[in-house]
């Protein structure tokens, strides 16, 4: 009981100093994730480029595992190929030549600017119900549909046409100019973006157009499988600390009591630098909007120097993916270290296991902002609150997965979740005990953040200096300099000259629609514009009755031309005669041919007329005539042939029998009877 008494007076005791020397609300764990902007990172790099950060006016060479975020403008020169790893399911990889602008970096939102050479985007996991992926390329938008490889071929400034290719079960949608439409898997589609024929698109098989950069493209995807395949997501740590499957190959996990999982390098990965340590062999760099940012040299370093915490144990230094402390989720970290400035020198230290994150990006003497996006920054005298930068981020990131029995919130580590007034304990004690001498580095403050050559290991009594005071307070000793404070005077390791090539192509816009910087996608209002016209799309609706629908045409709905008026119906043209209605008697008239002229409407003369020897053929499905006169027994009847079908003006054949020709009618009488029944 007297113990428990004894800890909750040293909490309280405690918690007083934090608060009168300023530490509570400012460096504990909720001013960690700030800043919550989407960071990628350069994983592969062959040859040379260069990189402009938004709003600033010089272009920096791209090294290895250098930090990419949103409004960055990436340039790769002759012969050069880079891979960004934007996590551990989406890679962009650009040729050579080429010109990339990262418009929009954040969560779920992804848009990307494709000026001039060749892209390929490369998805193995894709919800386009909860994320978009759009590619802005001249005059030409793609939105990615599924996960799978896509290629954008921009070509040079004045290309008339660029081309699209979609694999590994890819579908996309193409806005261009005037038009849109859906790419298929294994299709590939060439776009007019010059000349008359702008707008219009041709498709072809896609297997007909590969090259060393898709070659390239799979063997990347090839190894990154294989790395995939022996990584630990969620044994010893999250899916947000992409990046740590480079860990296996260039170390060893291993378990300890007081850290659980914890990894550590071979001495093959550090014995090229000579007298190793963490956060000595790289640089520093201006990243908006986070501030200075740690770049390490080494291969593997990614994780290690952004997540988690590096420790000295058993004479050796181990990385561990989380503290004593643990969030959530794993948030992307500048750098993970302790700052303080003596003599001159600039001193850095990693950030003891036990210690919340120290935000050294804070102290800021003159320097920061109330705009938005990356004009913003860390949080200074003037600029109490800070600003979140280019945001992006939630809160609601993946939980990681529990651990082994006994070792708290997450994977592998024993990290515990505590109150906000023990977080600042680990601030106010000095990390002396925590941090050998061999484990400062510094670099002169006249060289911090303008070159990369000048980072060596502290002296010792430097050393003992920096360790013995605690990170707490607005201390004068840990105020660093601005990018801006540097008034260009950054060394040629850094600073490079003007590219030959720009980012963005003169008089030629890039996208089939201008982006409004809200960071929503655009292929909702491209679908209803290029597509639909503005008009409402026909969707199939399904039948109640269980019978199929009568199908529908057209892509839209039409509306009605006079919807107040109703055509009149008008009768079916019949190509045949109207037959008469079978109860009323009618006389059998002789088929009409189309052949046959007009029938003469007087009637022809008894000298004229050829007797009939043989009935009249009904027309079909007729009932036959009935003969009204008896049948002669005089000669037999000719030979029944088919009646010649000829028009009626031809002259009358002579009579069959040798009969005399009578000059006279007959009577009317029996002429008459005859007409009824035959006429």
């Amino acid at each position: 009981m007297r113990s428990i008494r004894s800890l909750m007076i040293t909490v309280a005791m405690l918690f007083s100093f934090a608060a009168a020397n300023g530490v509570i609300g400012q460096n504990i764990d909720e001013d960690a994730a700030e800043v919550k902007a989407r960071v990628s990172r350069i994983s592969i790099l062959e040859g040379e480029a260069k990189i402009k950060r938004a709003g600033a006016a010089d272009w920096e060479q791209a090294v290895l595992n250098l930090p990419i975020v949103e409004g960055d403008e990436i340039v790769t020169e002759s012969g050069a190929r880079m891979e960004i790893q934007l996590n551990t399911f989406s890679y962009v990889r650009i040729s050579e030549s080429s010109a990339v602008g990262f418009t929009g970096l954040q969560d779920g939102a992804v848009a990307l600017s494709v000026s001039q050479g060749s892209v390929i985007v490369r998805l193995t996991e894709f919800d386009k119900d909860s994320a978009f992926f759009e590619i802005d390329a001249p005059k030409t938008t793609i939105a990615i549909q599924k996960a799978g490889m896509y290629r954008i071929d921009a070509g040079a400034a004045d290309s008339a046409e660029l081309r699209i290719t979609v694999t590994n079960n890819g579908e996309a949608r193409v806005y261009s100019a005037d038009t849109g439409f859906t790419l298929k898997n294994g299709r590939m589609a060439t776009v007019n973006i010059l000349g008359p024929l702008t707008g219009e698109w041709q498709a072809a098989d896609a297997s007909r157009f590969i090259d060393g950069l898709d070659t390239w493209s799979l063997d990347r995807d090839a190894a990154i499988s294989k790395t995939l395949s022996s990584a630990h997501y969620g044994k010893y740590y999250d899916d947000d600390i992409y990046g740590a499957e480079d860990l296996n190959t260039h170390g060893e996990w291993i378990y300890t009591k007081d850290h659980g999982h914890v990894w550590r390098p071979f001495d093959s990965s550090i014995s090229r630098y000579a007298s190793w340590s963490p956060y000595r062999y790289g640089h520093w760099r201006w990243v908006p909007p986070f501030g200075w940012a740690w770049v390490n040299d080494e291969p593997w370093g990614w994780a290690t120097y952004h997540y988690g915490r590096w420790f000295h144990y058993g004479g050796r230094w181990h990385w561990s993916p989380y503290g004593h402390i643990r969030r959530s989720r794993s948030w992307w970290s500048p750098a993970l270290v302790g700052f303080t400035i003596i003599n001159q020198n600039v001193c850095w230290y990693p950030l003891p296991y036990r210690y919340n994150y120290f935000n050294f990006n804070f102290y800021f003497g003159g320097w920061g902002g109330t705009g938005g996006g990356h004009h913003g920054g860390p949080r200074g005298p003037r600029n109490p609150r800070g600003n979140s930068g280019g945001g992006g981020q939630t809160a609601t990131g993946p939980t990681p997965t529990p651990g082994p029995p006994g070792t708290g919130v997450g994977p592998g580590t024993p990290g515990q979740v505590i109150d906000k007034d023990i977080k600042a304990e680990w601030l106010i004690l000095p990390p002396n005990e925590q941090v050998p001498v061999t484990g400062v580095i510094t670099t002169p403050l006249s060289s911090f953040g303008r070159e990369k050559t000048r980072v060596v290991r502290a002296a010792p009594v430097d050393a003992n200096v920096a360790l013995t005071k605690s990170l707490t307070g607005r201390d004068p000793i840990r105020v660093l300099p601005t990018y801006q404070e540097l008034d260009g005077r950054v060394d040629n390791s850094i600073k490079t000259e003007k590219p030959r090539r720009s980012v963005s192509t003169a008089g030629i816009p890039i996208g089939a629609s201008v982006r409004d910087g809200s960071g929503t996608a655009l292929d909702p209002t491209l679908r209803e514009k290029k597509i639909f016209g503005d008009r409402t799309p026909i969707r199939p609706e399904p039948s109640s009755t269980g019978t199929p629908e009568t199908r529908k045409t057209g892509a839209v709905t039409r509306e009605p031309i006079r919807p107040e008026r109703t055509p009149p119906t008008v009768p079916p043209i019949r190509s045949e005669p109207i037959r008469p209605d079978v109860s009323v008697p009618q006389p059998t008239k002789p088929r009409v041919v189309p052949e046959r002229a007009p029938i003469r409407s007087a009637p022809p003369t008894v000298e004229t007329q050829k007797p009939r020897n043989t009935p009249i053929r009904p027309e079909r499905n007729d009932p036959p005539p009935t003969r009204s006169e008896p049948t002669r027994k005089a000669d037999p009847p000719p030979t029944r042939s088919e009646p010649t079908r000829s028009p009626p003006t031809r002259k009358p054949d002579p009579p069959s029998r040798k009969e005399p020709v009578k000059s006279e009618p007959s009577k009317p009488e029996a002429s008459k009877k005859r007409d009824n029944g035959l006429s």
